[in-house]
C-alpha cells in the first residue's frame, strides 16, 4: 500500500496561501478572510485533494460510477484474497512502478457519503469492487474503500482480463476466413 502521511493544518494553510496573493483580490485586506474561509470551511479531504493535485506531476482523471481504476491492494490481501501468479495469469495484475511492484484493478461503485447525492469523485473515499480470484481461479469481487487520489483511472481496454472477456469482434485471417472456425479434415 502507498505510504500515507498526515500534514498539519498549518502546513496546508501555508501551501494554500500560494494560490492567492494580493493581485487576486480587489481589496487586499479581504485576503486573510478569504484564506481563513477556505481553510476553515473546506473538509480535510477537500484540502488534501487540492494540495495533492497542486503538487502531483500526474494528470488526475476524476472517475464516474462504473469506471475502472488501478490501485495498490492492501498488503494483507496477498495470500489471503489473491495470489500474484494467478492474477497475472488471469490478466488482472497491472505492471508496477516505483511505488509498488504491481497494481490490481477495481470498478468504482460509489463514494462513501451518506444520502442520495450524486457521486462525488473527490469525496474522502470511494467504494470499489476489487477484481480478485476465488479458489477455482474465477473472477471474484472484493468491496473496499480507497482514496480517489490512490485509485488511478484506467480505460477498460487496457485491462487484459476484460479485453479477452469482452472481445466481440470477429477475428478474420487475411483471406477473410474466420480464424475461430472449425477445421474439417
Amino acid at each position: 500500500m502507498v505510504k500515507e502521511y498526515k500534514v498539519q493544518g498549518e502546513i496546508l494553510e501555508g501551501i494554500l496561501e500560494n494560490i492567492f496573493d494580493k493581485r487576486a483580490v480587489r481589496q487586499e485586506k479581504n485576503l486573510s478572510s478569504i484564506k481563513d474561509i477556505i481553510h476553515r470551511e473546506l473538509s480535510e479531504a477537500a484540502l488534501e485533494s487540492i494540495v495533492h493535485l497542486m503538487l502531483t506531476d500526474k494528470t488526475f482523471i476524476p472517475t464516474k460510477v462504473g469506471d475502472y481504476v488501478k490501485m495498490i491492494p492492501p498488503k494483507y490481501h496477498e495470500g489471503s484474497e489473491f495470489e500474484i501468479d494467478v492474477l497475472e495469469d488471469m490478466g488482472l495484475l497491472g505492471k508496477g512502478d516505483k511505488h509498488s511492484k504491481y497494481y490490481v484493478y477495481a470498478r468504482v461503485i460509489d463514494d462513501t457519503s451518506w444520502g442520495s447525492d450524486p457521486y462525488n469523485p473527490f469525496h474522502a473515499n470511494i467504494k470499489v469492487n476489487i477484481m480478485y480470484h476465488d479458489e477455482h481461479k474465477t473472477l471474484k469481487h472484493y468491496e473496499a474503500q480507497v482514496s480517489p487520489l490512490h485509485a488511478t483511472y484506467i480505460n477498460r481496454r487496457f485491462i487484459p482480463f476484460l479485453k479477452e472477456e469482452y472481445q466481440t469482434e470477429l477475428k478474420l485471417e487475411d483471406n477473410g476466413k474466420d480464424i475461430n472456425a472449425t477445421i474439417e479434415l
